[in-house]
């Protein structure tokens, strides 16, 4: 995955149909030595380290769609 300047490379699941574009975790937060900024307004940044360089690069997050999830009758 590449971020401005950083590639990472990172293991993937790839889903037809979620509620989210990209969903990282911690092994993803970990790689990147990720640091979140949060603020008042809702809106997030995310600092991502490149392990290899320790160059940065900084990303405003996008607020999630307004999607209703398809309710499952189990």
């Amino acid at each position: 995955m590449t971020f401005g300047l950083i590639t990472l490379t990172v293991q993937v699941q790839v889903v037809d149909k979620a509620l989210f574009e990209v969903l990282l975790g911690r092994p993803f937060f970990s790689l990147g030595e990720c640091i979140t900024q949060d603020y008042k307004t809702g809106a997030q940044d995310i600092t991502i380290t490149d392990p290899n360089t320790n160059k940065r690069v900084k990303i405003a997050t996008k607020a999630r769609k307004n999607i209703k999830a398809k309710k499952e009758d189990f």
